[in-house]
């Protein structure tokens, strides 16, 4: 639905129905002022990661075609905007002992295509946020059950590239504007 505000007053729009099935464990991201990106799991498709592309005109929603980004239960989705063209989803993949994972969704009108999983933590891993720093790094936040609350940082996969990298994982917990201690991981990826 598109909600409408003026000072602090919302008018609300016709919904839009963008999956006609148990929708858990939602998030949107705009695109620009007239495509939103949704990633979801889809309980009418065994709970994979599935994502949309919804237009906006006016407060008249439509929706694209639906991609599903992982062939198994998908929970905790956190979509953040590289560009109008790419999306860096974070998620736990219930097909592969719930590990945080993140994949990049690239968008073409309404048609998304899906890049290559990389795995960010082994695991149960859940309540995963993440946001963009820069066009170049995102931070992801989440927590792993078998380790804690642990926060990473890695290089956001390119298009067309082979990179070695290093994420950090914190050895402590702390608080806001302290530092911390990080172990640092290499990964390689290619794309």
């Amino acid at each position: 639905v598109v909600l409408t505000v003026s000072g602090t007053a919302i008018s609300v729009g016709n919904k839009t129905v963008f999956n006609g099935a148990s929708t858990p464990y939602i998030s949107a991201v705009a695109l620009s002022n007239s495509q939103v990106l949704v990633a979801y799991a889809d309980g009418g498709n065994s709970f994979y990661g599935t994502a949309v592309v919804l237009t906006i005109s006016g407060t008249t929603i439509s929706a694209g075609n639906k991609t599903v980004f992982n062939n198994g239960s998908t929970t905790y989705p956190s979509a953040v905007a590289l560009s109008d063209s790419q999306v860096l989803v974070a998620y736990s993949d219930g097909g592969n002992s719930n590990s945080g994972t993140a994949i990049v969704l690239t968008i073409s009108g309404t048609t998304i295509s899906a890049g290559t999983e990389t795995v960010l933590s082994s695991g149960n891993t859940s309540y995963i946020s993440a946001v963009a720093i820069n066009e170049n790094n995102v931070l992801v936040a989440y927590q792993n059950r078998g380790l804690g609350n642990y926060a990473l940082i890695g290089a956001v996969i390119q298009p067309a590239a082979t990179r070695d990298s290093y994420v950090g994982v914190a050895k402590t917990g702390g608080t806001a504007g302290q530092t911390v201690e990080v172990f640092e991981v290499p990964f390689s990826y290619t794309v």
